[in-house]
């Protein structure tokens, strides 16, 4: 049978590390931590569900730390995930199908930066393109979502909204206008992992490091399996000191538009919930005050 190691990296991350590694367990053969030196509970976390938890100096630097874990992964293929990520109840039966073929050497998957309910503004809205995390849709199909007020000098403009009917929802969405709506390489055969690296302290890239180009055509996109990110869930003050720590560490690594979402204009889904573990939902529902919204036409 066909092994998978499951690789992450931790520091101080004991708020989501559970629900990350109850995600992954059930299909994990193995799982690999690095942690760099965590001083609140994530360590004990780890040890509840990794089979190896290796302990390295942190070094301002996330792909050194990722290479180090690929350094003690045994299995056929490796899977990364962040220690503020979670997949669905389905990843693993899918994941597993995926690898059975032979024909691609890794694979990228779409991930849904998560928003609170609180943070949707509810309309009705005529789509005529594809989102990648949601079936194609058809021209001129409605579907539920948002668009914020466009943020120019001086403030945020108002909400675009007219009149309408109130809804109140439980259910939280995730942004899909760029650059939420990236894909992210996450699975790759252990034997090629020799010839690839991490590069980059922050936002770190994984390829060939003197060949840039290899294996291109080897790699294949999957849009129908999200990995779940919750890094949006954390108060403003945690995300810009975030912001201010990642560009410390790369100019332009700060990305203000990712992590201060509501300083930009950005539009959503809501998420389909029905495959999600419900240890994720109650955490995602617990930092999520309900209100009643407005359900417009634009």
């Amino acid at each position: 049978m066909t092994r998978i190691s499951t690789c992450i990296i931790t520091l101080n991350c004991d708020k989501t590390l559970e629900i990350c590694l109850k995600s992954i367990k059930h299909f994990s053969d193995e799982i690999v931590i690095v942690d760099g030196g965590s001083t609140d509970n994530t360590i004990d976390i780890a040890k509840k569900y990794a089979d190896k938890v290796f302990i390295h100096k942190w070094e301002n630097n996330f792909a050194l730390q990722r290479n180090k874990a690929f350094q003690y992964a045994k299995g056929d293929w490796i899977f990364i995930i962040d220690s503020d990520e979670f997949v669905g109840n389905n990843f693993g039966n899918k994941m597993r199908e995926l690898i059975a073929n032979h024909k691609y050497i890794g694979y990228l998957f779409p991930r849904a930066w998560i928003i609170k309910a609180d943070d949707i503004f509810h309309f009705d809205r005529q789509y005529t393109e594809s989102n990648p995390l949601n079936p194609p849709l058809q021209k001129g199909e409605i579907r539920e979502g948002l668009r914020r007020g466009e943020f120019k000098e001086g403030g945020r403009q108002p909400d675009r909204k007219v009149s309408g009917k109130t809804c109140q929802t439980d259910i939280p969405g995730y942004i899909t206008a760029p650059p939420f709506n990236q894909v992210c390489m996450r699975m790759i055969q252990k034997n090629i992992v020799n010839k690839f690296q991490f590069i980059a302290p922050v936002h770190e890239e994984l390829m060939h490091e003197f060949y840039p180009d290899v294996g291109r055509g080897r790699f294949a996109v999957t849009r129908t399996l999200p990995i779940y990110h919750l890094c949006l869930l954390k108060s403003r003050e945690e995300r810009l000191n975030t912001v201010k720590y990642y560009e410390s560490l790369k100019t332009n690594g700060g990305m203000p538009e990712l992590y201060l979402y509501e300083d930009y204009n950005y539009e959503t889904e809501l998420l389909d919930t029905t495959n999600m573990p419900d240890y994720a939902l109650e955490f995602i529902n617990a930092k999520t005050c309900l209100k009643e919204r407005e359900v417009v036409k634009i």
